[in-house]
């Protein structure tokens, strides 16, 4: 039984071309590969082409694939196409490195490069996986790259020129900004070599709403919000009421943020653990 993924035999136009004059990128595999790859639902998902704008183009032909943007390729353009992991053969083999060329449809290659990393604000950890994108100011033509699992991000061969930098936490996996998902946004001069990082945060216009009250004890309850609460905040007893059915007000002696509440719990567990050390 076959258990080799799919391998690339051969690239057109080659890496690093310049001049070229291409329909589309022609990528020939050693097998018949599949239609559907992993994780994604058709072979468009599977491909970068920076710069584009609009989803990818992709003609199957067994042990072939045709790849171009949608309305194909701009004169005098550095392009970088990304292939994916994710690529399967009629045998379920999964290709799990993927494969990138860089080629040009001028005389040079573009050299500018964005690098960084991106955050999770609200959960104050790296966002793996998170989509980020250079947006060119003139033509809204996108450079794009995904982050890998600690959030960094490189995005290679863009043109000298002014860009709006946008790392989105792409929850859906549908390379497009949604409401509710985090994302940051910068504009960035490219020039040569820049480094950014990117601090992914909800950006709605509706305050967040309680959603649910739990009752921990005699003393205390918990809410839970509809959305993510800004983590720098300082939470007060005045920015809550708590009534008795006869509407008669009950005095609120503390509020304190759900992680604030984690960090005083885990400190009272740790002293009651050392106390019980010295008995």
């Amino acid at each position: 039984m076959d258990e080799i993924p799919p391998a690339v035999v051969r690239i057109s136009p080659d890496s690093n071309a310049v001049n070229v004059r291409a329909g589309g990128i022609g990528i020939n595999f050693d097998e018949v590969i599949s239609e559907r790859p992993q994780g994604m639902p058709d072979l468009a998902d599977l491909f970068l082409i920076s710069p584009s704008r609009g989803r990818n183009q992709i003609e199957w032909h067994r042990t072939r694939l045709e790849v171009r943007p949608r309305g194909g390729f701009k004169p005098n353009t550095t392009y970088r196409v990304t292939m994916l992991p994710g690529l399967m053969d009629l045998d379920g083999n999964v290709d799990s490195t993927g494969v990138s060329i860089v080629f040009s449809t001028g005389p040079t290659l573009a050299t500018g490069t964005i690098s960084g990393r991106v955050f999770d604000w609200m959960d104050e950890k790296p966002a793996p996986r998170a989509m980020v994108e250079a947006i060119v100011l003139a033509d809204s033509q996108r450079y794009v790259t995904m982050a890998d699992s600690l959030g960094h991000y490189e995005l290679h061969n863009l043109a000298a020129g002014t860009y709006v930098l946008r790392g989105i936490v792409d929850q859906n996996r549908n390379r497009d900004l949604d409401p509710r998902e985090l994302y940051d946004t910068l504009t960035v001069t490219v020039q040569d070599s820049l480094k950014r990082e990117l601090h992914a945060i909800p950006r709605d216009t509706l305050g967040p709403g309680i959603e649910r009250v739990e009752i921990m004890d005699s003393l205390h309850l918990r809410l839970r919000f509809d959305r993510a609460l800004d983590t720098a905040q300082t939470i007060v007893p005045t920015m809550f009421t708590l009534k008795k059915g006869d509407s008669t007000a009950i005095a609120i002696t503390q509020a304190i943020g759900g992680r604030a509440f984690k960090r005083t719990q885990d400190d009272s567990a740790r002293a009651k653990a050392v106390q019980d050390s010295i008995r």
